[in-house]
């Protein structure tokens, strides 16, 4: 029996379980029993739900051992995935330092949270990785309109199954992007959500010019911080937004195993947390 073949009984029984991995244990003894940030829990039974996915006999050999090296996450070998927990959460740090870089000195209206919609695929991978490639270099021209500008964010991808159900304004999107809006097909949907630095440059022409680069209804949302919170809990939240990875689900309920699968595919496929989907310009 190969070394996977012995190991993967061992961490399928753990999780199941529910019993602690080697890596909870080193963040238990690095950081306490409690939680790490706000949403510790949340991404570690999300990490789990995708372990039990990975690890399923009928999943690839490439997935299973992409499970392993996510279980056995430790500092001297980091598996650097978007379903470890800890790694989202080294990968929250770092990028909330550049933020704060980059956020020195400015006032609320300087800054902005920016999303963007690059596209809908019919579950091509190779079609959502082209679309984000062709998006980032007219958005890098932009930037470059005047001096200063600087962006950090990241490119989640929706994960939509058979059966989904678009509200209006989304169907208007879609239709214009020339993508399925009947909710028959699976669709993958690439989408920038950044913090955009402004100094002495107004949010509304920046994000005139924007939408002019991406048009379509509702492509492009610039919005401003939020008011009940400092600037610093902003980019906090900001920051970790496109980290969330939820599971994809549908009008039948919990997505299957093989769609888990997928969805983890499709972003590990991207370069994981510091590959394709990370975005920066001028940081």
């Amino acid at each position: 029996m190969t070394a996977l073949g012995r190991s993967l009984p061992w961490l399928r029984d753990k999780l199941r379980q529910g019993h602690p991995l080697p890596k909870d244990r080193w963040v238990e003894k690095v950081h306490g029993s409690g939680e790490i940030h706000p949403f510790h829990w949340r991404d570690k039974k999300l990490e789990r739900r995708s372990l039990l996915a990975l690890t399923e006999p009928t999943a690839r050999r490439s997935d299973k051992h992409r499970a392993m090296r996510i279980a056995q996450c430790l500092p001297s070998h980091r598996c650097e995935s978007t379903a470890c927990y800890y790694c989202k959460h080294l990968y929250w740090t770092e990028v909330r330092g550049k933020a704060a870089s980059a956020s020195a000195g400015l006032r609320r209206s300087e800054m902005s949270f920016l999303t963007i919609i690059f596209g809908a695929a019919d579950l091509g991978i190779p079609q959502v990785e082209q679309m984000i490639e062709d998006s980032l270099p007219v958005l890098a021209r932009e930037l470059k309109w005047k001096r200063g500008i600087k962006l950090i964010g990241r490119v989640e991808l929706d994960y939509l199954l058979p059966g989904h159900t678009l509200d209006r304004d989304k169907r208007r999107t879609f239709a214009k992007l020339g993508a399925p809006t009947e909710g028959d097909v699976p669709l993958l949907v690439p989408h920038l959500h950044a913090v955009v630095f402004h100094p002495r440059i107004a949010r509304y022409p920046l994000r005139l010019r924007l939408c002019r680069r991406f048009p379509g209804y509702k492509r492009v949302t610039m919005k401003r911080l939020y008011s009940n919170r400092t600037i610093e809990e902003n980019l906090d939240r900001l920051v970790r937004y496109p980290l969330k990875f939820f599971p994809p689900d549908h009008k039948a309920g919990t997505a299957s195993n093989a769609e888990l699968r997928f969805g983890h595919r499709a972003n590990e496929e991207l370069g994981g947390l510091h590959g394709t989907l990370h975005v920066e310009f001028g940081v």
